[in-house]
């Protein structure tokens, strides 16, 4: 048995518990309960009140009888039954479950629906190139050094130490995100780092099964911190395969002290409540994948999730507000980082509930909070609370990370091109908009058009304080500084997906390879019957399918995409998108085909040998998105392109290592308007490109490879608002001498054109990417 039962604990179930353990199977109730792998029949313990079929009870001599006699009836969808008296009740309607010792009771399909892309195990995805540099330069960075000195990592609660308190969430976030970091760069003191992080807290488990600090001070905010440390131990089990049989149980344990607490005290109106879709994601992976024999005790979990957590469907098709929310009406439900995170949630809830209306509702609800507070980096108004889309409001590190995965998360689970579309762009875009070169200092908030990152004791943010916008280690507060870790390998890991069809699926273009066993192969093309294998393949193993996907993008356009050692005729679907509309392509040396239909899943079969080699050119047109007042932002493919400005830096603090608190200050000027013809950008704006350096960091402002030269006209009357750039003049705007001026009545006082280079925004620290702008 499992170290930590709650059935070898001094404080043992109740006599007439223990009876109707032993009548159903004391086995089997001890692996429901600790997670061990003995199969058991429905969730011992918990009764379902009401929705009986007419003439209950009927009798049945065990839990197993009752759920046959359910399944012979054929409007009866689950049941419960009382051993201990030989009866049973069939229902034809799923009822909320309550905590109960005497019953037995289960639901007659406790499958998920089935998502539109499958997920591979973690370990079977490796990035090089660009990708991996970038990710060995996070490695070697702050967020790679957090254990040596931060004190909420350092001297976590989680292992033994006495900080990380409050919601005791940086530990949990921080592996997170650092665990795929390790295992992704295969970096052995790395991996050792978060070996031992795992192993302190696995070693310090309750004995009922509950993981971390039992702070019961919390109340319903005492589950959130768990959610991302169940994701972060997923991942972990993955990744080191002999370590998933001991880290799953654990998993599985917790899964049943939070479900039982569950009952006595619910989610109510907590982080645990809004974030519940978290908890949501790590309990399906486990019915999925690997359910032990507890899949009836999991999906009454997820289900008391589902019911407990906040209806943000409703909240995003009918109540979100359509404007910056004022600080005293902040809410729960308003906050950026839990809207971020709630993006999913409807995805989420269809997986378990098979409510087409939940998948719709997921879709609106995106869309809307894109309308109303979008921001042009990809991510939204959220400077603590939804802010609006005006680009000096401020975006959290939290809300571009949790939004990304969200994102990934829609598309895996719905499938849209449009969310994969906008994953990329909060990558390639928001994420080191928001970060230094070298990752050793970040932001709390980033602006879109941002003059100057310095402590402001007036500002524009709504809620935050005077340091939001400074880059540092901890600035405003530390949950970024844990959290921030997750975007990159997040992306990474859900850049290649299996198919419905047995094929593979790539979502992302950057240069990453996959590697998929026989066995994962197998199931997908045989209708996927039982769980799905979760351990990464052998390297090189016979019959491993490979998936390669070359080339520098987005630093050029052009992406190569090969498979090998695929079944004969196994279908590669590869995302097209949607600014890719002039695409063109070739399959192992052809004629140039196209262009593929934008914002969709271009299908190609792998040939008579299985393999087969894609050539992608995505040839982007530079593009112009307006927004708030009209404002221009400037695109080429996936990356946004922005004004930068010079910037004069100055050391706060100094900490571990190259970690230092720096305010920025504007050191060229800044009030410009674009002068473009929106109908024809191309005509106004050229595009060049240096071509990327083999191990060079390509998003510094130095060693960018990218640009583009456009003309400028500044407007010495754009002022400051609060201390960050006004709000855009309404755009287009006409210049003071221009011939429309006097037709139009009003006019700005306009410089002479002069010519300057646009490089991608997240190559800034300092810019303006919101610009106004004036016809030629």
């Amino acid at each position: 048995t499992h170290r930590g039962c709650a059935w070898l604990s001094p404080h043992a179930p109740s006599t007439r518990m223990r009876q109707t353990a032993s009548r159903v199977g004391a086995l089997a109730v001890l692996a429901s309960a600790c997670g061990v792998a003995l199969a058991t029949v429905g969730d011992p313990g918990v009764n379902r009140k009401y929705g009986d079929m007419p003439g209950m009870p009927v009798t049945a001599t065990s839990p197993a009888g009752c759920q046959s006699l359910c399944a012979a009836a054929p409007d009866c969808v689950a049941w419960v039954s009382d051993p201990g008296a030989t009866q049973c009740w069939l229902k034809n309607t799923v009822m909320p479950s309550n905590q109960d010792a005497s019953f037995v009771s289960g639901v007659m399909n406790t499958s998920l629906a089935e998502p539109a892309f499958l997920e591979l195990p973690l370990g079977s995805l490796r990035p090089h190139g660009w990708m991996r540099d970038w990710l060995e330069t996070q490695r070697q960075g702050l967020f790679g050094h957090l254990q040596d000195f931060w004190a909420d990592i350092e001297n976590s609660t989680w292992i033994g130490g006495t900080a990380d308190g409050g919601l005791h969430e940086r530990t949990p976030y921080w592996l997170n995100g650092m665990i795929a970091v390790a295992y992704l760069l295969e970096d052995s003191t790395m991996m050792g780092v978060v070996d031992d992080y795992v192993d302190a807290i696995l070693a310090r488990q309750q004995p009922d099964g509950w993981l971390g600090p039992d702070d019961s001070s919390l109340g319903g905010d005492a589950y959130w911190a768990r959610f991302p440390l169940m994701l972060a131990l997923i991942q972990y089990a993955q990744f080191n395969p002999s370590a998933a049989d001991r880290v799953l149980n654990a998993t599985h344990a917790h899964v049943r002290a939070m479900q039982m607490r569950m009952y006595a005290v619910p989610l109510g109106d907590s982080w645990s409540g809004a974030r519940f879709m978290d908890g949501m994601l790590a309990v399906q992976w486990l019915l999925e994948h690997d359910p032990r024999g507890n899949g009836q005790a999991l999906w009454d979990t997820a289900e008391l999730l589902r019911t407990q957590g906040f209806d943000w469907e409703t909240y995003f098709t009918q109540n979100l507000p359509h404007g910056p929310v004022p600080p005293s009406q902040a809410t729960l439900l308003n906050h950026g980082v839990n809207v971020g995170q709630a993006l999913k949630s409807g995805a989420v809830k269809y997986r378990h509930s098979r409510d087409p209306l939940d998948a719709d509702a997921a879709r609106l609800g995106q869309a809307n909070v894109f309308r109303y507070h979008g921001l042009p980096h990809g991510v939204f108004g959220s400077d603590e609370h939804l802010g609006g889309s005006m680009p000096s409001r401020g975006t959290e590190l939290c809300t571009v990370v949790e939004t990304a995965f969200s994102m990934s998360e829609l598309f895996r689970i719905l499938g849209d091109v449009g969310f994969a579309d906008r994953a990329e762009r909060i990558v390639l875009n928001a994420l080191n908009g928001e970060l230094t070169p070298s990752m050793w200092a970040h932001q709390y908030l980033q602006q879109t058009n941002q003059r100057a990152a310095d402590i402001e004791s007036v500002h524009v943010w709504a809620t935050d304080g005077p340091d939001a916008i400074l880059f540092g280690l901890a600035p405003n507060y530390g949950c970024c500084t844990a959290n921030g870790p997750q975007g990159l390998p997040k992306f990474v890991n859900r850049a290649i997906f299996g198919t419905a069809d047995g094929g593979v699926a790539v979502a992302q273009l950057t240069p990453l390879a996959a590697e998929i066993s026989a066995e994962l192969v197998s199931h997908w093309r045989g209708g996927r019957v039982g769980p799905a294998p979760f351990l990464p393949p052998v390297r090189g193993a016979p019959g491993n399918v490979v998936v390669n996907v070359s080339g520098s993008f987005p630093f050029s356009d052009n992406v190569t995409i090969s498979v090998t050692g695929a079944p004969a005729g196994m279908p590669l679907h590869i995302r097209i998108p949607t600014w890719a509309a002039d695409a063109r392509y070739t399959v192992d040396g052809g004629a140039p085909q196209g262009p593929p239909p934008a914002g969709a899943m271009l299908v190609v079969p792998a040939g008579a040998a299985g393999e087969v080699t894609v050539e992608l050119a995505t040839r982007p047109r530079i593009a112009i998105e307006t927004g708030f007042n009209g404002a221009a932002s400037v695109y080429r493919g996936a990356l946004m392109y922005a004004l930068p400005i010079k910037e004069s830096v100055r050391v706060l603090n100094r900490y571990y290592g190259n970690s230092t608190d720096m305010a920025f200050q504007n050191a060229s000027g800044w009030q410009f308007a674009l002068q473009v013809d929106e109908s024809q950008p191309e005509q106004s704006l050229r595009f060049s490109s240096r071509g990327p350096v083999p191990g060079v960091q390509p998003w510094a402002p130095d060693t960018m490879p990218l640009s583009i030269a456009a003309t400028v006209r500044s407007l010495p009357t754009w002022g400051l608002e609060l201390n960050s750039s006004a709000p855009p003049p309404p755009s287009p705007l006409v210049c003071e001498g221009d011939d429309l001026a006097a037709l139009r009545g009003s006019a700005w006082p306009c410089g002479q054109p002069e010519q300057v280079s646009l490089v991608p925004y997240a190559a800034t620290n300092l810019r303006i990417g919101a610009l106004p702008w004036t016809r030629p």
